[in-house]
């Protein structure tokens, strides 16, 4: 599993960034920059199967993905109200999941969808 990861400036929070389906991690490091610009600490996560992780994402792998990701920045030192879930599409599923498990302090989500249908639908319109 790939993870970038930025500190925060202190007393200032961290996002976790869940990413959605199309493109990866490399795509939004300019976000990434933009949260650090801001003194946030980041954490993006590339999805196994995706951007230089292994594997093959699945449903089940996503959500051992993003705990394994909230494992890191606690081990870290991170408190549980300082990190910020961010899902954008794919990952809104994972966040909403995540934030029902574990601890966190907000979560934010971009361009939620319904079902994971809708997301499938989009990338490949004959589903």
């Amino acid at each position: 599993m790939v993870l970038w990861h930025g500190p925060a400036k202190a007393g200032q929070p961290t996002i976790l960034f869940l990413h959605g389906n199309a493109g990866t991690i490399a795509d939004r490091v300019d976000r990434l920059r933009f949260y650090q610009a801001q003194g946030l600490g980041a954490a993006f996560l590339s999805w196994r199967g995706y951007g230089g992780s292994t594997g093959h994402p699945t449903e089940t792998g996503l959500l051992i993905d993003a705990a394994t990701a909230y494992g890191f920045l606690r081990r870290q030192g991170i408190a549980a109200g300082q990190i910020v879930l961010v899902g954008e599409s794919l990952g809104t599923g994972v966040a909403v999941r995540l934030a029902a498990e574990h601890p966190v302090g907000a979560v934010v989500l971009e361009a939620p969808f319904t079902a994971a249908v809708d997301v499938a639908r989009q990338a490949y319109p004959w589903v």
